[in-house]
């Protein structure tokens, strides 16, 4: 492969291709230090951005006074809600993102209270509720425009939080199937489409749901009980949903429909309903409650008409960014890959649409499949953070098209992956957790109890003899010595987490995951199968094959009687060579733990296996989606009722949101994922150091100037976690753009041009409105901006090369590490420009694309674990070849 140099160099013979490559490596070299940011990973840095909006509950005189419902000073309600007043922190240029809504003025705070079966309501009085809608506020059927009534099931997270029939639209009378259905408060979406509040039985008789068309359990954004505290104030989360999460609701889907409302209901002490047309409950004693009792259970929906809570309602309106649609233009050109750009992509399209004038699609893909797709002509640039390598690529014609393609790298954004959470503690939310290597090595190889397939009905944990007596011998995360010696305030947990992931592709960001790990001393021991100091040792299904501690038990598949065999496991290469997870090349995260329980079936006809207790998510942006709603999705519940996919009845199902108060949830994600939906960021402790970092400007800066090194590509630098300072965040990555040249026609070539122009100009400035460089990221520095430019210039005048394949214009070769072999092409300085959306479509495979061959060892032990789980599926089947087979 060849790599494109600057318009005016050019470079014949093999003698003058060896004094650039000498060039280029010292020109990137010297350029290693020094590298200094302005920016901030905070968009509030942009004046524009304070979108902030204080709305009171009555005497409002601001923006949104007019949309305020007419307060009746007589009501029951009003002395306890006449001092409310709600700020949201950002009410424009909103995206999909969780937004702080913060609350005063309430006669006190949240209290639990019992009913008259006995039940205990922890959130009972005094609370906040919220949702999202699209309508007019004036209309009398405002109410039908709103995304409420989407937790009703049986697994809604809720627990024993707030009173039951809050879920529902309409009473809880009403919505039975056999009601006269008289009543009705149905969801109304934006396209005109109808779904009424109660249930139907479908043509077998079961009940049926229509609201679950639209939104559900593990969808919907209404909050149903936001807790205040004893001074009358509290603070939330709420989940905005543009029409990309919410078509229903269809925020932002075009420049008439860029608004929406935030709809918040208070809840007082008083009891709202005037008869069973708002709730059934009685009072201990079995008295029906009466409209005026106080104090009192809040019973009834906030949307039911039969009570009188949507009366004290606050409106908030919001101004979402257009998601991408049709671009005016010629062809679509096609851009595909890293995670990491999922953010700064959606914020980037819309303008790049009108600056360009040529549909430009974005289609996240794995960063090794997005190279080879590159190679074979099936996209115009790639976002990559690692350069094409020969190695990498298995099929022949691949190799053969890498030796005759010119590509060029032009960096275009500093993100950073992040491992981020949300946990509830015995003192309320938590927001300090810290990982080191070797801890976070422990909980991606399954080697704690609670990351297994868990059979209930085995109590001697029998089951799980693979894991060392140690391990099995903490129940929680928070016994483990060595999370103590990191968290001083480990005494706060009182659960464990749900480790979310995604994948099963890979990426490489998950790369520099690896890379740190495997640069820890200690980490590296405990994947090679040495104890911790307090004897914790790795799940033996992660060891490499042929290692004597790799064995697990065997059961009876039909019986599930343990069996006196044990059943060698472990990875390895596909020459059957020990592959070793301390130190190969690793770029995804395996799932090796084959466990699959119940062993002894009861009214189950099948068991579960790790990938549905601790199922995959799609890309990052949607690992910190899951993290936020506290919904990971296991599916370890049996449902007799729940249909296969093959018709049949029984199935594992997923258990909900985990219930407030004992949330506890660890994703790995992207930074500007991290902060979209306010999750907290877990610190990272420095490999064989002691430093604490997470990822603030300062931190991935430090990175940027301690741990940036040249790959064997001169034209690509990525950040070493092995070299990066004590005060660096070791995960902060570069993403370049990578264009085929010789591969893309001369109108490609200019709309990338255009595209890379904008992204490393104007794309640079930090802030929350289209076309700026959301939060999470950090501007380009100088050097890099000057590569991009330059690596612009170039494409855009590239008229095709006359080289032959062996005439030295490769200037370096790079493989997924550093200097541990592998060459591959790349271009001298890159460049930027812009471009245009056609129809976004973030963190999914663009449709017809076929994936190519990942590179390395493990890669293909991904495919075989994938296979076996039967995962992958037909269109990654073909592409990820890479790694290594168990």
């Amino acid at each position: 492969m060849h790599s494109v140099l600057p318009p005016t160099i050019r470079v014949q013979g093999n003698r003058r291709a060896l004094v650039v490559r000498i060039a280029c490596v010292l020109i990137a070299v010297a350029s290693l230090g020094g590298i200094a940011f302005s920016g901030t990973l905070s968009a509030k840095a942009d004046a524009n951005a304070d979108s902030s909006l204080t709305v009171s509950w009555t005497g409002d005189t601001g923006s949104a006074a007019s949309i305020q419902p007419t307060r009746d000073t007589s009501g029951f309600e009003y002395n306890e809600f006449k001092n409310i007043k709600v700020t949201v922190e950002q009410t424009q240029n909103l995206i999909d993102q969780a937004v702080r809504v913060d609350v005063s003025g309430f006669s006190g705070g949240t209290q639990s209270a019992a009913d008259g079966t006995g039940q205990i309501w922890s959130t009972a009085t005094n609370f906040v509720q919220a949702m999202q809608c699209w309508g007019d506020p004036s209309s009398p059927n405002f109410r039908q425009t709103c995304e409420w009534g989407g937790r009703f099931a049986a697994n809604n997270g809720l627990g024993s939080s707030v009173y039951g029939d809050n879920v529902y639209r309409i009473a809880a009378r009403d919505v039975s199937p056999t009601a006269d259905h008289t009543t009705d408060n149905p969801f109304v979406a934006r396209d005109g489409g109808s779904f009424p509040a109660y249930q139907v039985p479908d043509d077998s008789g079961n009940k049926e749901y229509p609201i679950a068309e639209e939104f559900g359990v593990d969808s919907s954004n209404e909050q149903n009980g936001a807790r205040i505290k004893d001074d009358g104030t509290g603070s939330f989360d709420f989940e905005m949903q543009s029409s990309i999460q919410a078509p229903h609701l269809g925020c932002g889907s075009s420049t008439s429909t860029l608004k929406c409302y935030l709809v918040l209901v208070p809840r007082g002490t008083v009891y709202g309903g005037h008869d069973a047309s708002c709730s059934a409950i009685y009072a201990p004693g079995g008295a029906p409650y009466t409209y005026g009792l106080s104090p009192a259970i809040q019973a009834g929906s906030p949307m039911n008409p039969g009570c009188d809570y949507w009366k004290n309602r606050i409106v908030v309106p919001l101004q979402f960014n257009p998601v991408a649609g049709v671009c005016a233009g010629g062809a679509e050109e096609n851009v595909i890959g890293s995670q990491l750009l999922i953010s700064a992509m959606a914020s980037w399209q819309p303008t790049l649409c009108t600056t360009v004038g040529t549909p430009i699609s974005f289609n996240t893909n794995p960063d090794s499949v997005a190279r080879a797709q590159l190679l074979e002509g099936k996209a115009d640039a790639a976002f990559t953070s690692y350069p094409i390598t020969r190695d990498e690529l298995q099929d022949p014609d691949d190799q053969s098209a890498f030796d005759h393609t010119t590509v060029a790298y032009a960096p275009v954004a500093i993100g950073g992956v992040a491992v981020s959470f949300l946990a509830d503690g015995v003192n309320g939310q938590i927001d300090h957790l810290n990982l080191s290597p070797r801890l976070l090595a422990k909980l991606l190889t399954q080697s704690y109890l609670f990351e297994l397939p868990l059979d209930g009905t085995d109590q001697g944990n029998a089951d799980y003899a693979q894991l060392g007596a140690v391990n099995q011998s903490y129940t929680y995360l928070f016994q483990d010595p060595d999370f103590q010696a990191l968290n001083p305030n480990s005494d706060d947990f009182i659960t464990n987490p749900s480790l979310v992931l995604p994948g099963p592709s890979d990426a490489d960001a998950i790369a520099q995951i690896w890379k740190w790990i495997q640069s820890d001393a200690a980490a590296r021991d405990f994947l090679n199968g040495k104890p911790d100091p307090w004897g914790m040792t790795v799940n033996p299904n992660y060891l490499p094959a042929g290692d004597p501690a790799a064995h697990v038990p065997q059961f009876d598949p039909t019986t599930g009687a343990k069996l006196s065999t044990q059943k060698a496991v472990g990875f390895s290469n596909l020459d059957g060579s020990p592959l070793s997870l301390a130190t190969a090349p690793v770029n995804y995260f395996p799932k090796a733990d084959e466990s699959e329980v119940p062993h002894v079936l009861g009214v189950e006809s099948s068991r579960y296996d790790s990938i549905q207790s601790s199922p995959y998510v799609d890309d990052f942006v949607k690992s910190a989606v899951v993290a936020f709603r506290a919904n990971p999705g296991a599916k370890t519940g049996w449902d007799p009722s729940a249909t296969k996919p093959d018709g049949s009845r029984g199935d594992w199902v997923s258990g909900g949101p985990q219930i407030p108060g004992r949330r506890f949830v660890i994703a790995v994600t992207d930074v500007a994922a991290t902060l979209r939906y306010d999750l907290d960021s877990v610190g990272l402790q420095a490999a064989n150091g002691t430093t604490v970092t997470v990822p603030t400007p300062a931190t991935m800066s430090a990175a940027i100037s301690s741990g940036l090194v040249a790959t064997s590509n001169p034209a690509v630098r990525q950040v070493d976690p092995e070299k990066v300072s004590g005060d660096g965040y070791p995960l902060t990555t570069v993403v370049y753009a990578a264009v085929n040249l010789s591969g893309s026609s001369s109108a490609a070539r200019t709309s990338m041009a255009k595209m890379l122009t904008y992204i490393v100009g104007d794309g640079q400035t930090e802030g929350t409105q289209v076309g700026q460089l959301p939060d999470g990221y950090l501007p380009l520095s100088g050097d890099l901006q000057s590569q991009a430019k330059a690596a612009a210039t170039a494409i855009a005048m590239y008229t095709g090369s006359t080289n032959s394949p062996d005439d030295g214009t490769n200037v370096g070769g790079s493989n997924n590490g550093f200097g541990d072999g592998g060459g591959d092409s790349g271009s001298g300085p890159s460049g930027s420009s812009s471009s245009g959306p056609h129809i976004v479509s973030l963190g999914t495979s663009k449709e017809g694309m076929t994936p190519a061959d990942s590179s390395t060892p493990f890669g293909q032990l991904f495919l075989g674990i994938a296979l076996i789980v039967g995962l992958v599926g037909a269109v990654f089947a073909p592409l990820v070849v890479g790694l290594g087979r168990r």
